[in-house]
Parts: structure tokens; C-alpha cells; sequence
């Protein structure tokens, strides 16, 4: 099911934990933000807070399986699955 989990990194207390994302990666965009990679495609920006999951956007960008980490430079997300990639402009 792939959990994306926000942990308290002293205790080990999981602040919040929201399924669906498999074997996917993430990375943290600038400070308040996080763009997560789903396995099956999709790429999907999350609010960087303890509080609580929130989704800020979800697209569906990518055929085939996803296990390599999305890559944020210049304004511009680069992607790629097993069949196909991506690079994907973004902005504010």
C-alpha cells in the first residue's frame, strides 16, 4: 500500500500516515512542500506540516511502473517510469 508517513524524528511518533503510494519516492521541494512520485504515475504535491496530510495537487503523468525519485530543477519536474518520462513545467 506504500504509506507516505511524517515521523517525529526524535521520539519515532508518526504524526500522520496516508496510503496509496507504493513503492514510490519523494523530495522535499523548497522548505513547505513535498512532491511525492507514486508507483503508478502519479505525482503528487503535499503540504510539509506534523498536523496533518494535505494534498495540495495530484496529476497522473506517467505509464508503467515508478521507482526512480521525481527531480525538481529551474522550475521543471523530470520523471520517468519503466515505459515512459516526463518533464513537467511548474509553477507558483
Amino acid at each position: 500500500k506504500g504509506p507516505v508517513t511524517c515521523v517525529e524524528m526524535a521520539t519515532g511518533d508518526v504524526k500522520w500516515s496516508q496510503e496509496g503510494f507504493g513503492a514510490g519516492n519523494l523530495i522535499l521541494t523548497g522548505g513547505d512542500t513535498l512532491l511525492a512520485l507514486s508507483d503508478k504515475g502519479e505525482l503528487v504535491l503535499i503540504a510539509a506540516t506534523p498536523d496533518k496530510y494535505k494534498e495540495i495537487a495530484r496529476a497522473d503523468v506517467l505509464d508503467g511502473k515508478c521507482w526512480s525519485t521525481p527531480v525538481l530543477a529551474n522550475g521543471t519536474i523530470f520523471a520517468r517510469s519503466t515505459k515512459q518520462a516526463v518533464a513537467v513545467e511548474v509553477t507558483k
